[in-house]
């Protein structure tokens, strides 16, 4: 079985693996933050960027669980 593959924000994924990921996303309240707060090897739990990166100076947290500028813009208000 072949699943279909997309591109966000530069990585490549499964479009079902993404879709769940921002259905589990969107159930959870977030709250913004300085990217620096970001001292350990983390991910976005919809497109799984590593963070903290150069392409924003924010990020949204909910618990222990972080989300990126990019897909907070992109696929939460969807």
């Amino acid at each position: 079985m072949n699943s279909t593959k997309i591109t966000i924000d530069g990585a490549l994924m499964d479009k079902q693996f993404f879709e769940e990921n921002i259905q589990e996303a969107k159930g959870y309240s977030w709250e913004q933050k300085p990217m620096a707060m970001v001292h350990d090897h983390s991910h976005c739990i919809v497109c799984t960027t590593t963070l903290p990166n150069n392409q924003s100076n924010q990020v949204f947290v909910s618990g222990s669980l972080l989300l990126c500028d990019y897909c907070q813009r992109h696929y939460m208000s969807l």
